[in-house]
Formats: structure tokens, sequence, C-alpha cells
């Protein structure tokens, strides 16, 4: 028997047509950004809050909505997970222009070829940095917010981190410039995920498939998260569970196998991975402090071991600066955690 009867709606690519629960935050966002349609100048935005607490999506939808009723708004969208360094970043607003990016240039020269090509299209450039600690060189945030004063054309730029100190890791003259408004979201509690999941239950899942206890259940395991991706995907992997078992309908059983399945297993963590998880514990730890606290180990293994750890989501990893230079501090998860204890 099938229970998922449309597959985008588990997914990070689907926009409901509603956001339950983020109507303030939403409108927040789009008047701002609204004001740069009437070329009114607009506020950099700066978005923080814990993973899963829809900032990516609320700022996606508003900008489909700038898209479909502006023609003067250039929005480029960058996942800095996937463009970490300044050419890339500059790669991504030169495609999503239709340019190809002049190779040889460094990268002062390559931002004022693109400036002076939006000048021409007489566009106003909306840049949206998702995942903005992930950016593994500031210097590209300082071009972008010095752009007015520069080349005589003012970027928008909206960023969003999970990290709420983020601006701390800017020059002071530009932190008050980079986050000239800020939207702060607070994790889900399990009443809204639970309404989150009756929504995407509709549209995503056959009707009779499920039931309240179903959706409580996912609900209350990403409640101690207040991650809605997490309730999302507990309810996709529950359905898909239940499909091939066989049964006739999604059951508590099915939520909680699907919940073992999205906790990586202490038993699959080698030697060098459980003590490095030993060590972190619940505290936050920057990467210097990890390594010292664990000298018997080599730092090319450490350096594996962290990796692949980071690629498991057991460990959550965020960029620093540290004095006049660089670090990572790293953490776990409350809920991982407590598989270990």
């Amino acid at each position: 028997m099938d229970f998922i009867r449309n597959e985008l709606v588990f997914s990070n690519d689907y926009f409901p047509l509603e956001l339950v629960h983020r109507e303030r935050e939403i409108s927040e966002i789009a008047y701002s950004l609204k004001l740069l349609a009437g070329k009114k100048g607009g506020e950099n935005i700066f978005i923080t809050g814990p993973p899963g607490t829809g900032k990516s999506t609320s700022v996606r939808s508003v900008i489909a909505q700038l898209e479909n009723s502006s023609t003067i708004i250039l929005p480029v969208y960058i996942n800095c997970c996937l463009c970490r360094t300044n050419s890339a970043i500059l790669k991504a607003l030169a495609n999503k222009m239709e340019v190809s990016v002049i190779r040889n240039l460094c990268i002062g020269e390559m931002l004022k070829a693109l400036v002076l090509r939006i000048k021409v299209m007489g566009k106003q450039p909306l840049i949206v940095l998702d995942d903005v600690d992930m950016v593994e060189d500031r210097d590209i945030i300082h071009e972008f917010l010095r752009c007015h004063e520069q080349y005589g054309l003012r970027v928008a730029l909206v960023s969003i981190a999970n990290n709420k100190y983020f601006p701390y890791s800017l020059e002071h003259r530009m932190q008050c410039m980079f986050a000239q408004k800020t939207v702060v979201y607070e994790p889900y509690n399990t009443p809204q995920l639970k309404d989150i999941l009756r929504e995407r239950a509709k549209v995503g899942l056959f009707p009779g498939s499920y039931d309240e206890d179903v959706l409580g259940l996912c609900a209350a395991i990403a409640g101690k998260r207040g991650d809605a991706r997490l309730a999302i995907s507990l309810l996709h992997r529950s359905a898909a569970i239940a499909e091939q078992e066989g049964a006739t309908c999604i059951t508590v059983a099915q939520v909680r196998k699907a919940q073992e399945a999205s906790l990586p297993a202490a038993s699959k963590l080698n030697e060098v991975q459980k003590r490095i998880v030993e060590t972190i514990g619940g505290k936050e730890i920057d990467a210097r402090e990890l390594y010292d606290a664990l000298p018997e180990i080599a730092e090319r293994t450490m350096r594996e071991k962290i990796e692949e750890l980071v690629a498991m989501k057991i460990l959550k990893v965020e960029r620093i600066r540290k004095g006049q230079g660089k670090s990572r501090k790293f953490s776990i998860d409350t809920v991982i955690l407590e598989k270990y204890k």
C-alpha cells in the first residue's frame, strides 16, 4: 500500500503556500525588502536562529514573491555551504546575471565588472547569503557592504546564520551596516510542529494513512530541538517504513523506527570518533582545545575523523574568529548526545 503521494512535499525545495507560525518574521522581512522595489534603499537584514526554524524557507518564499511582482530587483540566492570562497560567490552572482566570469581577474576587479553590468541593467541587487558563517573569507562581505561608496551601487544584503554572534566576526565598523535589521527565529514548540506536520501530511500523504498520534509523536520528538526539518523527515521516514512493511496505516511503532534510523548509532563509530564525541560532550569547544585534549591522536587522523563526524551530522561546526586568526568551534546536539548515554 502506498502512503506517500507527493515526495516533493518532504524535501527542502518545497515551498508551502503558507508557512505557519512564521507570519511575523515573514512580514518583517517582506516589508524591508519591498522597499527595494520602490528604490527606497531597504535595509541589510541578518536572520538568525537554530536549524530547522524556517529561516531559509521564509526568505526564499519572499524572494519568489518579489521576483513575480518586480522587474527592478535582481535577487541572488547563494548557499554558502556550496559557495564558500569569494570566487565561488561571485561566480554564482555572474550566473544569475547570465554573464561569463572574466578569468584571471582578482576579486576586486571581478566584483567591479559585475557591478558595472548591474548598473547598465538598471537593477537593484539583492544578495542572500544562506549559512553565511560558512564563508571562508569575510572580505567578500566587506566588499558588498562597501559597494555604495566604491561604485555608487547599493547592494541589499540578507544574511542567514545559525550563529547569532556572527556579526561580531566582521570588522567593527562593518557590523552596523551588516545588520541594520535583525530577525530572530525561535525554536518551534511541539504544538507548532504538529500544525506544520498536519499541513504537510494533507498534501504529501494519502488520506487515512496517518492519524493524530503519529503526527503528535513526530512533533514531540522534534520538539526537543524545535526543528521542523527533523519533524518532517521523521514523518516521511515513518511513511516509507510503513510502505516497506506492507502496513495498512502509519503507526507509532514505525515512528519509533524512523527515530532510531535518524540518529547515528554509537556502535558505528570507531574508537577515535568515540573519543572525540566523549571529549566534546555537551559543551562547545574550539579546534585547538579539542586537539590539545587528545594529544595522543595524530593531527591528520583527528582531521579525518572530525570531517567524518561532521558528514554523519553528529558534529556541528561553526567558523569563528580567534584573535587575529580564524578557527572552528565544535558542538554536539543534545538529542544526538543522548544516544551515547
